[in-house]
């Protein structure tokens, strides 16, 4: 297989079928920064039939399309601000921009510019006899920085495009598509999705994180092409990968967008990865256990750093560690599925380290989930494997004839629950902490969901009805609430209670009182709610005028009457284990405690992910950098490694990829 971009060694590259004329529009969007001046240069050079522009960053590029006549080289369409420069706006019309669309971007918006502005000519839109406007796929051909995107769009493909192009541009994400042709001597039978996600990276000279179809659908790793139903021709999104943070209990690593990692904190934890510093780069996934860090890179190989003990050095399986295509952690131990189905683990050997005594029966997985110390994985075949300690969830042999056809698999602390293809359930491990649910198999039926707390289970039925099990005290006991547990959208949990989210903006809790099980001393308030966050003992609720409402132990942010002044016209929250982080106008509110000492206020940035160790935390801000407060022992202080951090978050930052031998 290869992308857009990739040409084949034999020449013998697959055009894109039909021969329809497809209106070609290049959008640009966000602010000037390093890069921009490419994808100008993009917009010169393409014969593009239509320009959609941020109006902060059109005058300039007016100027560079004018031509001699005066008119403009080719269209440009203005996207506007709801609270835009009217002069500014004038003046680009003056300069020959065509019209202009306000933000946000809906899908009838782009689709009244598309039809007004980039339809083709009429003599440009007849086919030939048996091609048909379904065979054309949009592709996005290049990209810049991170929030410039050039596209294709077919209006033909209107329904099952815009929409997506609509909620990219709309989240700030990018995307970039990638034209799926088949090369001699090979086909979609002997290609994975993980495989094609590899080769376009390394053509593309970007990082990847997963691929999806034309109508939205996320292709598993392990997937054959021929299973995904992809064909020749076919035209798939890939998400380019955004920076990442992981922790241990002490450490945090960084996951730049050129794929380096760099870590502090508690060196015995995972702060210090020198050791293994020249092999990290290219890294595409990072996962941490209580005490240790591994880190996949592109080319399916495995390194660690950490608490040796718990999975911090794999040097006695390095050699089995090839061509991995996931990695999954418990607490003590580490899991990697390999491209041909197998397993191989390392760690402690009680935390699940140690998967000898079942290695034969470890083919064909396509996942793995964990608990504290067991693994649990799914077979091709809808079976199940576990191994580690067994009242952790390790041994499932008293269910093993009711583990076929599993589809999904959720995990407390220690124990699992798996959900058949029928909506039926299957629990096993610590009884305490949703082993046995044997109490309500009977309502266990068209499960479409499950959400678990440290002690218990929570699963949304088909008819949007909730049912529980588990640690009694600690959200496996909602009998007290049932009756109002009714068009349940979501569920959200504390280590040891449950929040449920209802289709009326209300929200409903049980479980341990002191650790969000309990909102009625804030449940007046808790109306018109459009999100739930949760840490380990706290919830926090946004409701849809942007104010937030807290409850739980306010040890972990269940309270926030010391930053309510600033919670107003909240955009997002994000959660960690101990605290929570609002972003609102431009700036971050965190609780509990002053900001230097857990919490506060900061003019800096939207959060665009949280995550804490055990005394610290640390915010990935949208513009790539990192805010980090708390107990420095445990990664609250980040300032030795900023200039780094720095290096690998650039706008447009790519991989440096050392020369290797092709993947396909």
């Amino acid at each position: 297989m290869a992308s857009s971009a990739s040409s084949s060694a034999d020449g013998d590259g697959v055009e894109a079928p039909g021969s329809l004329t497809t209106p070609r529009v290049v959008m640009l969007s966000g602010s000037r920064a390093k890069g921009f001046d490419d994808a100008e240069a993009l917009v010169e050079e393409a014969a593009f039939d239509l320009v959609l522009c941020d109006l902060d960053l059109a005058s300039a590029l007016l100027e560079k399309l004018a031509t001699p006549s005066g008119r403009l080289s080719l269209s440009v369409v203005l996207v506007c601000p709801k609270r835009m420069d009217k002069r500014l706006l004038a003046s680009c019309l003056d300069k020959g921009a065509r019209g202009y669309v306000a933000k946000p971007l809906r899908v009838q918006a782009i689709r009244g510019v598309l039809l007004r502005y980039a339809t083709p000519e009429e003599d440009s839109v007849s086919s030939p006899a048996g091609s048909s406007a379904a065979a054309h796929y949009e592709r996005v051909v290049k990209h810049t920085n991170s929030r410039t995107v050039a596209a294709w769009l077919c209006i033909d493909l209107f329904i099952s495009l815009v929409e997506r192009v609509a909620a990219l541009l709309e989240s700030g994400q990018m995307s970039i598509r990638v034209l799926v042709t088949l090369l001699s001597g090979r086909t979609a039978e002997d290609s994975s999705v993980e495989h094609l996600r590899r080769r376009a990276q390394c053509e593309l000279g970007v990082g990847l994180e997963e691929l999806i179809t034309a109508f939205g659908v996320v292709l598993a790793a392990s997937t054959t092409l021929e299973a995904a139903e992809i064909r020749d021709g076919e035209t798939l999104t890939a998400r380019v990968r955004g920076p990442k943070l992981a922790s241990t209990t002490g450490a945090f690593a960084h996951l730049g967008t050129d794929g380096s990692v760099v870590s502090w904190g508690n060196p015995a934890l995972g702060g210090d990865s020198r050791m293994a510093q020249e092999e990290l780069y290219d890294i595409v996934e990072i996962q941490a256990s209580k005490c240790a860090f591994a880190a996949l890179r592109a080319d399916g190989l495995v390194f660690t750093w950490g608490d040796a003990a718990k999975g911090g050095d794999c040097s006695p399986v390095q050699e089995s560690l090839q061509h991995v295509l996931k990695l999954q952690a418990s607490g003590y131990a580490f899991a990697a599925i390999l491209s041909n189905g197998s397993v191989v683990t390392w760690g402690h050997p009680l935390g699940g380290g140690d998967s000898s005594a079942i290695r034969e029966r470890l083919q064909n997985v396509q996942q793995v989930q964990s608990t504290n110390a067991a693994f649990a994985a799914v077979l091709r075949d809808g079976s199940v494997v576990t191994w580690g300690m067994p009242h952790h969830g390790g041994d499932s042999r008293r269910v093993e004839e009711q583990l076929r056809d599993v589809q999904e698999i959720q995990a407390t602390h220690c124990a699992f629950a798996a959900i058949r293809k029928d909506g039926s359930v299957v629990t096993w491990g610590e009884a305490p902490y949703g082993g046995d649910c044997s109490s309500v198999q009977g309502q266990l039926r068209e499960v479409k969901r499950i959400t678990a707390g440290r002690c218990a289970f929570a699963a949304i039925l088909s008819d949007a009805s909730v049912v529980t099990w588990g640690d009694l005290s600690n959200g496996g006991d909602s009998s007290s609430v049932q009756a109002q547990l009714q068009k349940v959208c979501c569920v959200q949990s504390t280590d040891f209670a449950f929040a449920a989210l209802l289709e009326n903006g209300s929200v409903v809790t049980w479980g341990d009182e002191h650790n969000g099980g309990v909102s009625s001393a804030v449940q007046h308030q808790l109306r018109n709610v459009q999100a739930v966050q949760a840490s380990d003992c706290a919830f926090a609720a946004l409701r849809f005028d942007g104010t937030v409402v807290t409850w739980g132990s306010h040890l972990y942010g269940g309270e926030s009457s010391r930053v309510q002044c600033h919670l107003h016209d909240v955009t997002s929250i994000q959660a960690s284990a101990i605290g929570f982080a609002a972003t609102c106008d431009g700036a971050i509110v965190t609780w509990p405690g002053s900001f230097h000492e857990g919490g506060g206020y900061l003019s800096t940035g939207n959060v665009l992910h949280i995550q804490a160790t055990a005394k610290a935390f640390a915010a990935l801000l949208t513009d790539g950098s990192l805010v980090t407060w708390g107990d420095s022992r445990a990664g609250g202080d980040s300032s030795c490694v900023q200039e780094k951090l720095r290096t690998c978050t650039r706008p447009g930052a790519r991989p440096t990829v050392p020369k290797r031998p092709r993947l396909l």
